[in-house]
């Protein structure tokens, strides 16, 4: 008799186990609107503060170095500005080229689905295993 008891908790045990994964699988999903809008939000965040360090460093070329350059060494100024201009243009292809890997990496609707769809079968395999083991 004693056996029996034991092995009713123990499959109660594990249906318990199920029971807590299903419940912990349901709040992710619940909560999962809020951390893929937190994920991306951050992503932005870091491309600003990318895209602000890149303008002031442009800020500080343009309204120190330069005129300092130009007025110590005119020829050498005009070759330097030549050298920037096509600097800039090669820089603008590249820098389409990044916003395109950027825009790769950024959080997508298509991953929000894929955890989405990760959980809700986690969820029903959860169900599936209780009804195996319970009484």
């Amino acid at each position: 008799m004693t056996k029996i008891k034991v092995a009713k908790e123990r499959l109660n045990a594990i249906v318990d186990v199920f029971k807590n994964n299903i419940s912990k699988c349901e709040e992710k999903l619940a909560n999962l609107d809020n951390e893929f809008n937190e994920k991306r939000q951050a992503h932005e965040q870091l491309l600003m503060q990318k895209a602000r360090k890149k303008k002031m460093l442009k800020i500080f070329v343009a309204i120190l170095v330069l005129p300092l350059f130009l007025m110590l060494f005119p020829l050498l100024g005009i070759l330097l500005l030549l050298g920037l201009g096509v600097w800039y243009f090669k820089k603008r292809n590249r820098k389409s080229d990044e916003n395109k890997s950027m825009k790769n990496n950024e959080f997508t609707e298509h991953d929000k689905i894929r955890a989405e769809s990760k959980l809700k079968e986690s969820i029903e395999s959860s169900r599936k295993e209780i009804q195996f083991f319970e009484l």
